[in-house]
């Protein structure tokens, strides 16, 4: 019923039904994978199974042949929600995590009002301090980097105040 309120896009009541009601976004470390993995287990809930972040409104978004909102959207769902979360059930909604979305204020925002005005942006943030530590660790467990959070905030202020 919110979707069919704002009638601007024309596609099959199924397509619609498909399409997103939210966007999770939010700072790297700061929980929207464990949320949208929490949501996934709803009955009533449809995240795409297969990746873990779409990227279709920053960088996939110009590859497609899309041309007008109605195109994008239908190669949106076709492409993320190819499943029928609405088999035994009356009501559910989809929608997806890709926490970059949060920076890509010069192109999301308006591709997203344009293709599925009546999605809303769920906004995860965290304290950037413990961001930081938890995004370094991140790192060091990965072989990324060697340095600890410390010595790397060491490093960096003696090089500022250089």
């Amino acid at each position: 019923a919110y979707i069919a309120s704002h009638g601007n896009i024309s596609l099959p009541s199924s397509m619609k039904e498909r399409a997103p009601a939210f966007l999770l976004i939010g700072a790297q470390k700061s929980g929207t994978m464990a949320l949208r993995t929490y949501l996934a287990q709803h009955p009533l809930i449809e995240v795409p199974n297969d990746v873990g972040e779409t990227h279709y409104f920053d960088k996939h978004y110009v590859k497609q042949n899309a041309t007008t909102p109605e195109e994008h959207l239908e190669t949106y769902v076709t492409k993320y929600y190819d499943r029928d979360c609405r088999k035994n059930e009356s009501f559910c909604i989809s929608g997806e995590s890709t926490p970059i979305y949060l920076y890509d204020t010069e192109h999301v925002p308006a591709r997203v009002k344009q293709v599925c005005p009546w999605t809303k942006f769920i906004v995860i943030l965290r304290d950037p301090v413990k961001r930081a530590v938890s995004h370094c660790n991140m790192l060091i467990e990965r072989n990324e980097i060697e340095d600890t959070f410390e010595m790397r905030l060491e490093r960096d202020f003696k090089w500022m105040m250089a």
